[in-house]
């Protein structure tokens, strides 16, 4: 080869690697000058192929004249065709694609003939690459594709748009790239955003592909990884530092959906799976919902689960489907919504038992014991998981409505604030229980508690092993927990880093950190037991240790085998104290390693030369540019004094090298993975069981900050009746902003167990009965609560209407939606629940509303039996009073009348009300409507001209309220008659 030739292809390699290097535009549009956009279409070529100019190797991890000399084979960049268009985004997919695994490589000659001769949209024939990537659309339709191109990760059509980096047509699509290090980052943001996403890698290395016998052919490529939201459970999050994990408990459920319409009874039966992908945990459900309207029971499930993926099992009933389509639409964050097919009815445990037998015997038999709704349900999910090769999580199943707590509606988890309002990007937007509750130090301890609000306990039992718990660590010093919950925070998401280990998805530097950090929890656990003293420590805690410390042993002997200096690097090849899988590798290439060094200072001194490095080149061989050298030596780089060379003995020698190099990659990462599954069969079920215990023991240690706060006691529970006793209650989340007046209330199902509230507007009576409910949620979660002190009973449930508002989406009034509400409350109160009703029958005329609110509070009183909070502006209601004496009782938030000047007179003629805040007994004569108005600021003549008309209106209303309460004392007599 003339020495000019050498010149010139070596020097376009260096610029190619220095293009390399310095380009990192991803976050910057204006970091790509025109410099860079050559560059980058400079490093997609690579392979002598005429029509590959979009295709190059995955770089070497070190730099020699021989992986530069490779490069110099490169075409110039081929100029974009005015107009051309970028390729359409995918459609939208309508079944789940084949499993990831199963993706057939793409090289790009699969079509031969035709596929050469293929034109794209800008009239330019597809390149190689191109072809790859429109074969791969369509094996992953609605897939979202991140192409491994050498250095660099590219994006083709839609989501060049979605990630908003700088993006430009090239031939037929429209392209963007980012380095290999940042894909991470990229991939994160578009399955936030609800996409599914493709890691599409180059399953060929430069050096392995050269030595073989398709050097000259594109590298093949295939999507050997599939991403959503809930399904990142890799090494690219690894470094991530998300703070909806702590501030929104890091739930990223897969909600798994079957329906099928009950004939003649105008039913829906609803089949459902829930998956947490990080915690392998499965929660199954099936009930029962009207087949219109509003969907409550599936609308509760979803709020209290909150899933961030909807996977349709088969064909919904239209209704459900448009519910579903509808629900999606409206939710705060994104929600990926996909339809997968099932198997026949009458195959589907057969395939159960195939799938599970050899890989999850426990998860086996809890499916077959469930219905053959809820097995396709099963089956579906596992098809889901399947094309994220996810199917082999050790998943274990649990039902939702078996365990023993109390459910909480959709409407009540809204109307009582328990869990933050907020999109996927701003979890926190509005202050809840949760997030006043919420101190805990990982993730898996705020997703537990999470649980634990959505489905507080009803046992009395386990109840006050919780509330023990939380006492202890209430009454300890602070500094005997902190150092306890500094080492917990070490482990960070712990039920994440075990899918990432079960799944070979973890890298070698964060197994290491948690193995250590394990160790460091017992070492603490231990040490805190000790200071404590085992007679004080709880008996929930002692458990919660015992379980921790039970792995232990299992932990240190897996990290003994690892050598911590090479983890923390991530050298997988030399992380492991004893690897004789690839020791024959590793001496073979020390060997060749040891033989370049004698070579090159052999062939050096026989011209006179010395031995460098340069640019990142070793071994290069320096003389005089005077001195003459063989003609068969490659010459790398030159100075006006110097020349560099390398022989065609070192040049085969280099080869040797990387393909050994790459060799012991490949074979390191099988053994790493071997070693973790193996590590993972014999330790993940006692490792899951102990992290769900450290997230009990996180939970209960936060509790406890909490309830060191003034004021917080703790509750007295009495199983024999419902009691609801508060002595100077108060708000857990309002006395956080404000300074809130405290106020006691004395129920019980034997004595008076309706309270009906009434008075001025704002007066402070929606936030009394929500600071009643939360009290109970607290108690019957283990939790102390804001009072002087209180005696509850065990509640089964807490069930609201509360609120105005309609429901478009739905079809559904605003009055609609008060009566189904209300239906709700009445088919599935108990008397052992609490029923919260706020201002019912406000959505229709005064005299039906008032008989509707009558009817409903004589049912709650009479039949149910159950402790009821009455919310109402009709007088007429306060009768119940007098009717039902011993178990009613009516009270009203106090007011005083001011003057402008503070004096009890009236403003103008209008009076103006000032707030106490605290409930005192009896009626409210007036709702003081046109006060609100005045605060609202409305103009002052239309304020007159309201007062005018409210006193003539009184005069007509003293009319409507006999005959308001004429109707109510005949709906007394007809309920009198029934009854008899």
């Amino acid at each position: 080869m003339p020495a000019s030739t050498r010149r010139q292809r070596s020097t376009v390699a260096s610029s190619r690697r220095a293009a390399i290097v310095i380009h990192d535009s991803d976050s910057d549009p204006s970091a790509l000058s025109d410099n860079d956009d050559a560059s980058e279409s400079d490093d997609d070529f690579i392979v002598p192929d005429d029509d590959d100019d979009h295709d190059k190797p995955r770089p070497s991890s070190r730099r020699s004249a021989s992986s530069a000399s490779s490069k110099d084979k490169g075409k110039g960049k081929s100029k974009l065709k005015s107009g051309s268009t970028a390729t359409p985004s995918p459609r939208a997919a309508t079944k789940s694609p084949r499993p990831a695994a199963a993706s057939k490589a793409s090289t790009g000659k699969g079509k031969a003939a035709s596929a050469a001769a293929a034109v794209g949209p800008s009239g330019q024939k597809y390149t190689p690459l191109e072809l790859q990537i429109v074969q791969l659309k369509e094996q992953h339709p609605g897939v979202v594709l991140a192409v491994e191109v050498g250095y660099k990760y590219r994006f083709f059509g839609i989501a060049s748009n979605l990630l908003q980096i700088v993006a430009w047509h090239d031939r037929n699509f429209l392209t963007a790239s980012v380095p290999v290090p940042r894909i991470h980052l990229h991939i994160r943001r578009l399955v936030r955003a609800g996409h599914k996403v493709g890691l599409v890698q180059q399953t060929e290395t430069a050096a392995l592909k050269a030595a073989g016998s398709n050097a000259r052919t594109p590298f093949t490529r295939q999507v050997t990884r599939v991403y959503t939201q809930a399904t990142l459970i890799d090494e690219l999050g690894d470094d991530e530092v998300d703070d909806e994990h702590v501030a929104g408990g890091g739930l990223a459920y897969i909600m798994v959906l079957r329906s099928s319409e009950i004939k003649g009874d105008n039913l829906v039966a609803v089949s459902m799976a829930v998956v947490d992908a990080s915690t392998a945990d499965v929660v199954v459900d099936e009930w029962t919902d009207p087949a219109g309207g509003m969907m409550l029971e599936l609308e509760a499930r979803m709020t209290a689960l909150q899933p961030v993926e909807i996977v349709l099992a088969g064909t919904m009933p239209a209704l459900v489907r448009a519910w579903i389509d509808r629900y999606v639409k409206c939710a705060p964050r994104a929600i990926r919504l996909e339809v997968v097919d099932v198997p026949e009815a009458s195959s589907v445990a057969q395939e159960l038992v195939t799938q599970l037998a050899q890989t999850n015997s426990g998860l086996l038999a809890a499916t077959l014991d469930v219905s053959p709704a809820l097995q396709t349900t099963i089956a579906a999910t596992l098809t889901y998981l399947a094309q994220f090769q996810l199917h082999d999580l050790p998943l274990t199943l649990h039902h939702f409505s078996k365990s023993h707590t109390f459910r909480l509606s959709a409407t009540a988890l809204r109307a009582l604030d328990i869990f933050p309002l907020g999109s996927s990007t701003s979890p926190t937007s509005t202050p809840s229980l949760f997030s006043i509750l919420n101190q805990t130090a990982t993730p898996p301890g705020a997703r537990q508690l999470r649980r634990w609000l959505a489905r507080p306990l009803m046992h009395a039992a386990l109840i006050a092993q919780r509330a023990d718990a939380v006492d202890m660590f209430a009454s300890l010093p602070l500094g005997t927990m902190a150092d306890v919950i500094k080492q917990v925070k070490r482990l960070g998401d712990a039920e994440k880093v075990l899918a990432k280990l079960h799944l070979a998805r973890i890298r070698p530097g964060a197994l290491w950190s948690f193995l250590d950090a394990w160790g460091g929890v017992c070492d603490k656990l231990e040490a805190f037991v000790d200071e404590v003293g085992e007679d004080e420590v709880s008996g929930l805690v002692r458990e919660c240790v015992a379980a921790v410390v039970g792995v232990r042993e299992k932990v240190e002997g897996f990290k003994a085998s690892m050598d911590r200096v090479a983890a923390g690097k991530g050298e997988v090849g030399a992380m492991w104290v004893q690897a004789d899988e690839v020791g024959a590798i590793k001496t073979e290439l020390a060997a060749v390693v040891k033989e370049i060094e004698r070579t090159v200072k052999q062939e050096a001194a026989g011209v006179q030369g010395t031995v460098t490095t340069c640019a990142g080149v070793q071994h290069l061989i320096q003389v005089p540019k005077a001195r003459k050298v063989p003609a068969s030596w490659t010459r790398v780089s030159a100075t006006k004094q110097v020349v560099r060379y390398h022989t065609p003995t070192l040049l085969d020698l280099f080869k040797q090298r990387d393909v050994l190099q790459e060799t012991l990659a490949k074979e390191s990462k099988a053994l790493y993975e071997k070693r973790l599954r193996a590590f993972s069969e014999t330790a993940f079920a006692d490792l899951s069981a102990a992290v769900r215990r450290l997230a009990d023991l996180d939970c209960l240690m936060a509790l406890g900050l909490v309830g060191r706060n003034p004021g917080y006691v703790r509750p007295t529970l009495v199983e024999e009746a419902n009691v609801l006793r508060v002595v100077d209650g108060r708000h857990p989340v309002l006395e956080t902003m404000v300074k809130y007046v405290p106020n006691s209330v004395d129920m019980s199902q034997h004595g008076q167990r309706c309270l009906i509230l009434s008075g001025p507007n704002m007066a402070g009576k929606s936030s009394i009965v929500r600071q009643l409910a939360l009290t109970i949620i607290m108690a019957q979660i283990g939790s102390r609560v804001p009072a002087s002190s209180a005696t509850l009973g065990v509640f089964d449930g807490i069930h609201t209407r509360m609120g105005a508002s309609d429901d478009l989406t739905h079809g559904l009034s605003t009055f609609m939606v008060e009566l189904s509400e209300t239906q709700q409350c009445l088919s599935q109160a108990t008397p052992r629940s609490l029923v919260i009703l706020d201002e019912l029958g406000r959505g229709t005329a005064t005299h039906d509303g008032t008989a509707i609110a009558w009817a409903v509070l004589h049912h709650l009183i009479v039949e149910t039996q159950c402790l009821t909070l009455f919310v109402t502006h009709f007088p007429p209601l306060a009768d119940m009073c007098e009717q039902v004496p011993k178990h009613v009782q009516c009270a009203h938030m106090g007011f005083v009348k001011l003057g402008a000047g503070g004096d009890d007179a009236s403003d103008g003629g209008r009076t103006r009300i000032g707030f106490m805040y605290r409930l005192v007994p009896g009626v409210a004569g007036a709702s003081f409507g046109l006060n609100v108005a005045r605060m609202a600021g409305l103009p002052d003549d239309l304020l007159d001209l309201a007062e005018v008309k409210s006193r003539e209106v009184v005069v007509e209303r003293s009319d409507e309220e006999k005959e308001v309460c004429s109707l109510v004392r005949e709906l007394e007599r007809v309920m009198k008659v029934a009854d008899e």
